[in-house]
């Protein structure tokens, strides 16, 4: 049996948690948890944009950094001297602050859309005295604006690895490929109350006065 020339194999294979195909069971995960995310940005535009773009996409990039920089010093392959010499949670506080940076200059042009939607809202605002018109049209704008942060968000790029930590949250809640369990029926649950609850606030663009 021929065996194959090592030489044609390469010298750092990519790392685990790179690239992979979605787990069974993503769509069950993430699909709530992306409505409830909806939900609560058609409420809060402004605020839930912030909180998303500064707090919750770059706390997933640096859980996908703390998991692929593990991967790497498990299996042999990190190559940087931060990777090879400093544990993934030292390295997580920089990181955090880089992935803001990213997040930032990712999110510009949704942020510009969004401007651009608040504006005219606020022209809607002069022109009708509606109170279902305005409170639809913020909703509205939430929705767009969650939908363009949160689904490119979830999928990251190599140097913003959201990926991985939604692959691995999916991999935790549904941990039997995507069987109903106690664990995946609880998660739905409280999907559906942060949903519910974005649903009963009452749509405003805060902190941006009305």
């Amino acid at each position: 049996m021929p065996y194959a020339d090592p030489r044609a194999l390469p010298a750092n294979p990519p790392p685990p948690l790179v690239g992979l195909a979605p787990r069974p069971g993503s769509r069950r995960v993430l699909g709530p948890l992306l409505a409830a995310g909806l939900a609560l940005t058609s409420a809060a535009p402004v605020a839930l944009a912030i909180a998303i773009v500064l707090v919750a996409l770059p706390a997933m990039a640096t859980w996908g950094d703390w998991l692929v920089h593990r991967a790497r010093r498990v299996s042999g392959t990190a190559e940087r001297w931060v990777d090879r010499s400093l544990h993934p949670t030292v390295a997580s506080p920089h990181r955090f602050l880089a992935n803001v940076v990213r997040s930032v200059v990712r999110a510009v042009p949704t942020l510009a859309l969004g401007v651009g939607l608040i504006g005219g809202w606020y022209g809607l605002d002069v022109l009708s005295d509606d109170e279902a018109l305005l409170t639809g049209a913020i909703r509205g704008i939430g929705v767009i604006v969650g939908l363009l942060l949160l689904i490119p968000g979830a999928r990251g790029s190599r140097r913003f690895l959201t990926a991985p930590a939604f692959d691995h949250l999916v991999g935790i809640v549904a941990h039997r490929g995507g069987r109903l369990t106690q664990r995946l029926v609880v998660w739905w649950l409280g999907c559906a109350v942060l949903t519910a609850f974005g649903l009963w606030l009452t749509a405003d663009l805060w902190p941006l006065p009305v």
